[in-house]
Order: structure tokens, then sequence, then C-alpha cells
């Protein structure tokens, strides 16, 4: 409004105006004015008294009626409004050339060929409701015109809104509909979905938009983002409680109980290589240097493929042993499809129904150190000293090489030709462990399988082998270091510091745990709670925690981002080729660590939710023996029949052991797993 229109009237009772009121035109009559207060009384068109301040004042009409012939004038502005075509009368406006700003009283004459005062209400009416997309308000009598494209856009999104409003209400209608069936199932326990005992839905053939807002529910669950309006409409089906929404995707055949959700939750990327590549072994082993003493691979129960295998020759004499660990080379696939892989995948995803490989499948069972069949590897020879209480790695020659591994052993066989192997890992961790306080990182590892829809229980203990292949492992760790550092190839190490007075209290530890005879969970818990932090660095480091000044990752190219990267600098080493800078691993770097971590959380949610889901149905209500640590301040029990697990936080630096009767309470939809002393 322009307060010149009608400042100078002294007398505007009796006249039609247009106000604004929470953000829209309104018409009325005006019965009084308060000119002290610059305060209007206002006559609205449903019958209300208002007072309004003359701030909120738009316009007054020199059309002048009675309070009784008001609302029969305001009936017929209103019809009028409703003649006025304002989209045919932009079309008219943007077909004239040149034109960009038109009046009121062009508008009124291109329309109709006359300005009353009435129809220039119903006018003013029409430009400030929200049908007006078509025109902008500038100074005067002046009106913008709109833009043709902006125009189609603000129509679209118009539309959009609109569809969304009537999907809204659909869906609200069949919740109502559906409402006892929804009612039942989120009153049922938790129990029943993981027996299967648990209503579905009779009507498998849901509308396309009761999918879409039951996805949305689905995203909701995930944790993802959902929109507002979505979110609000949602709330009419559950509560939003995890644990609510959870029962009605199962019952809506949204998720299984037993889906791995966590995938999407974390933006796996399990997609296939878009291509697969053709590795020619015989081409790739051709003027490789031959290893020709004994070769053998060790792993875990069930592995298909191998990363790494060894090599024992005799030892050079008391005092120093030579040594060969045998990694694939993955420099024989360098391209940058293979490495774009690696970095989204960061590693190999671990779950209870499969592994999904970091590389295509193809790709790591061909390149798979497979016992009788010659492969192409980068071979460490390690020339180390062990006397004195000391691990010293005097040499490391690096060479591209053919190998042909003997045999491939699990860590549960027995067999001589392995005896060199697991008595240099004994005198390894003897060394690095007992006398010098290195972190013991092997524990037993309780693991639930599932194939076919079946659970599968299965133990994998600690025994010789499997720590003297960890020992060895964690030696050519500290060679690939060594020899990095001294040729200045760039790589990614692996840092982790730690106290001289904790080294301590590790090494006095471990020697006890040996006469205690202490569970293996509570010897890790013990070694770890003193050597917590580790990271990744371009700059040489060393594992302190574990016991050597210099480490490197390297030994699981085809299962882990950093030991990929980090052999294929050394296999382009060998060939001469460029390098990547440093500058170039350490924009690698956060790209790795963000898909590691999201990995790594999805499966270790995955586990627990397995695990929860196997108490849940098989051991509620069973006593157990479990060790509890710190009993009567915060509580850490390990329930051996079960699994290794940590519930709570311990800060002391003594512990109190005592073993008590518990009972387990688990819930996967919170992943929680409660340990209840009897």
């Amino acid at each position: 409004m322009l307060r010149s229109e009608y400042a100078e009237n002294d007398l505007k009772r009796g006249k039609i105006a247009l106000f604004f009121d929470r953000g829209k035109l309104h018409l009325g009559l005006i019965k009084d004015e308060y000119k002290n207060q610059n305060k209007l009384l206002i006559l609205s068109e449903t019958k209300e008294e208002k007072i309004i301040r003359e701030l909120q004042l738009y316009f007054i009409s020199s059309v002048a009626t009675d309070e009784k012939s008001f609302f029969a004038l305001a009936e017929r502005i209103r019809n009028l409004e409703k003649e006025i075509d304002i989209r045919t009368l932009w079309e008219i406006a943007i077909s004239t050339p040149d034109l960009k700003e038109i009046t009121e009283d062009e508008m009124l004459m291109a329309l109709f060929q006359e300005s009353s005062g009435e129809l220039k209400i119903a006018l003013k009416l029409k430009l400030h409701s929200d049908e007006n997309i078509f025109f902008k308000k500038k100074i005067n009598d002046l009106w913008e015109i709109i833009q043709e494209e902006k125009v189609k856009k603000i129509e679209q999104e118009r539309e959009i809104k609109r569809q969304e409003e009537e999907r809204i209400l659909k869906f609200k209608k069949w919740i109502h509909s559906n409402k006892d069936f929804i009612e039942k199932v989120k009153n049922l326990p938790i129990t029943d979905f993981f027996s299967g005992n648990f209503p579905t839905y009779p009507n498998s053939d849901l509308d396309d938009d009761i999918r879409f807002f039951l996805g949305e529910l689905k995203n909701l669950f995930l944790g993802k983002d959902v929109k507002q309006t979505i979110r609000s409409a949602l709330s009419y089906i559950s509560d939003i409680k995890e644990s609510t929404i959870f029962k009605i995707l199962c019952a809506f055949s949204v998720i299984h109980p037993y889906e791995n959700f966590f995938i999407e939750k974390f933006g796996l990327d399990v997609k296939k290589f878009s291509s697969e590549i053709k590795i020619d072994i015989v081409q790739n082993i051709t003027g490789r240097e031959k290893i020709d003493i004994e070769t053998y691979s060790l792993d875990i129960e069930g592995t298909e493929i191998r990363d790494d295998a060894v090599s024992i020759p005799e030892e050079a004499d008391d005092c120093s042993t030579e040594i060969f660990v045998h990694i694939i080379d993955i420099s024989v696939i360098d391209t940058p499809e293979v490495i774009d892989r690696v970095l989204k995948m960061g590693k190999s995803f671990y779950f209870p129904e499969g592994k999904i490989d970091m590389l295509s499948e193809s790709i790591a069972r061909t390149l798979s150190l497979d016992s009788g069949m010659i492969k192409p590897a980068i071979t460490f020879k390690i020339k180390v000293s062990l006397k004195e209480h000391r691990i010293d790695v005097i040499k490391v020659d690096v060479a591209k090489t053919a190998v042909k591994i003997l045999k491939n052993y699990e860590f549960s066989s027995c067999d001589e030709k392995l005896e060199k192997i697991r008595d240099l890992g004994k005198r390894l961790y003897k060394i690095r462990v007992l006398d010098n306080g290195g972190v013991d990182l092997i524990c037993e590892d309780l693991i639930i399988l599932i194939k076919n829809g079946n659970k599968e229980v299965l133990r994998w203990g600690v025994n010789d082998y499997r720590i003297a292949l960890s020992e060895i492992m964690m030696l050519c760790a500290h060679a690939i270091a060594k020899f990095c550092k001294e040729n200045k190839i760039p790589i990614y190490y692996r840092r982790s510091n730690i106290t001289r007075e904790a080294k301590e209290e590790i090494r006095k530890f471990n020697n006890e745990a040996i006469t205690l005879n202490l569970p293996r969970p509570y010897i890790l818990w013990r070694n770890i709670r003193a050597a917590r932090h580790i990271e990744t660095t371009i700059e040489p480091s060393g594992a302190e925690s574990i016991g050597y000044d210099l480490y490197a990752w390297g030994t699981s190219p085809i299962r882990r981002a950093w030991d990929f990267i980090n052999i294929l600098q050394i296999g382009r080493f060998l060939d001469g080729k460029k390098l990547f800078s440093e500058e170039e691993l350490e924009k690698m770097k956060t790209k790795i660590e963000v898909a590691i971590s999201n990995a790594e959380t999805a499966e270790d949610k995955r586990y627990k939710y397995i695990l929860s889901a196997h108490i849940l149905q098989e051991l509620r209500n069973k006593e157990f023996s479990a060790l509890v640590v710190e009993s009567g301040k915060i509580h850490t029990y390990w329930v051996d029949e079960i699994a290794s697990f940590v519930k709570g936080k311990s800060k002391s630096g003594a512990d109190v052991l005592k073993y008590v009767k518990v009972k387990l309470e688990a819930d996967p939809v919170e992943q929680t797993i409660k340990v209840i002393e009897i």
C-alpha cells in the first residue's frame, strides 16, 4: 500500500479496503479509524470485526458502500475475481515483443476493455493470490512479467507438491483401513520375528504409492534422510521407534528379519566390476626369478583365496634366519579401473552370509597362491637376527618372482613340513610379546555363518600355527616398511605409539597369564587396553604397540586397500615405473579411510545383529559361567560359550576377577546384548 493514496482523506469509513493478514490479502469495509493509534476497524467478508494497523492496509477503493450492501458487493467482487484469467493475461503479455512490465489498468483493458473500481479490486486480489505465478509486483501499479522458463519450473514444482499431497492422503487412508493389523504387529515381542512366528500382510499386491511410503519407512529405519512431509505422514504408521519400524517392515515384506540391510545403511559399494579383467598368468611369470625352495601357505579354515605364502631355507647360523614371504603381485592389474574400485571398496567385506571381495572374485581366484600352480608374486627375502631378546631385520631384498606353492594348509593342520614355520613363529612371539611387551593380538573367534538361510556356529581357536603365521606377517610388515623407507618409496605406514610403562605392564601380564591360564578374550582385552590408538600415515612410522619401530601395510593386497596400494608401489618401483607421489597418496587416504570405516562398522553391526538373533532364538533363559572384570565397579563380562564381547568400560589399572552365573538378553534391532547376573 502507498500511504499517499489515503493519508489525506479525513474520512475513510464506508470505503472498501484491501488489507494483509498473515501474509494473505483480504477484502473488508472500513468502519472506523483511530488516527492517534494508526489503527482501523475493519468489517471482514466473514462478518467479523478486526482492528488492523495502517501498515497492514494495502489499498482503499473509491467505491463507497454501507454495511448492509457490503456483503453483496464483496460477493460480486469475488465473482469478478473468478472471471479474471490471469494465465491468459500472462500469455498475451509474453507474446507482446519487448514488453517487460505492465500496469493493472493495461491488464484489465486487455481482458475486459474496461477498468471499473470493482474490477480493479478483483484484479488486485487475484494478483496477490497463490494462483499468481506470472507477475511480480514492482513499485506503483507496475507488474513485472515473469519469464516463461521460470513459470514452467514453478508449475512443475507445484504439480509435484500436489501429487505428493494426494499420495500422503491416500497413504493415511490406507493406514486407517489397516489400523488393526498394524497395531497387532507393533505389540508382538521381538522374539517372534526371529523365529518366523509373525503375521504378514495378506494382500501382497500393494499400490505403487503405498510401496513408495513403505520404502521411505525403510529409509527412515536405515537412518537415511526423509523429507519432513514424508516423515510426518509416516508418523501415522508408527511411533518411529527403530524396533516398531522393523516389525512393520517385516510384516509388510519390505525386509526379512535376517536380511543384511547394513550394506545399504552404510552405503557399501557391492556392485561387480563393470568389465572383467583378463590376466595372462603365463605372460606375467615370464622372465621372473623362480623360487625353488619349499613353499607353503597357511590360512584360516575354509579360506579359498590366499594372499601370501612362506618359505624358510636352512638357518644361516644359531642367531640369524632367512625367511621368504611371497605376496600376491597385484601390480599385474595396475589399471585406473582397478585402483578406483579399491578406493571405493576400501577392503573385502566379511559377513555371516559370506565374503564380498574388494576385487572381483575372478581376479582374486586367478591371482590366489594356490598349490600346484606357478603364480606371480613379490617376494620379500628377510634376513633376521633373533638374539638377546631382540628381533633385528638385518637385510631385506625384494624381487618379482614366480612361485609354486607345494601345499595350502589350514591352521588346524598338523604336518612336520610346517615345523620350521611354526618354530620360527613361536620364537618371534616369545621375543616380541613375552620378552618385550608387544601387544598380543590373536584371540579365539566365535563365528556364526549363514548358509542357505541356516546358521552354522564355529569356533576358531588359537594354536601354534595361527600364532606363527601372524608373527611372520608382522615381521614382513616391518620389512616392507624398512625396504620402502630405505628406497624412498612413498607408502602407507601404520602408527601406534605406546609408553615404556605400558609396554612393561603388558610384558608382565602376558608372562603371568601363562601360569594363571586366563581366557584369551581377557588377555586380548588387557593388551589392547594399553595400546588403542592406531592410525595410518605416509610418514615412516612404527607400530610401537606391536613392537616394531617401522611398520607398513602390505600382506593382504587383495583384501585391504592400504596393502594394495603399498604392494602396487613396490611393484612399480621394481619395474622402474612412476610411483604415486606423497600428495597423491594423501588424497587417496581420505577416500580409503571413509570406505574402510563404513565397511568395518557394517561388518561389526551385522555380526552383532546375527549374534543377538542367535542368543535370542537359541540361548534365552540358559545359564552360563562368565568371567567378570572389575566386579562391583564397571562390569566387563566374557561368556565363553557364546562369544568374546565387552559390556561396559574399564579405567582402572588393576582388575578384580571372579566367575559368576549369568543369563543373556539380546535385541538385534536395538543392537544390545545384556548380561544379567543370577
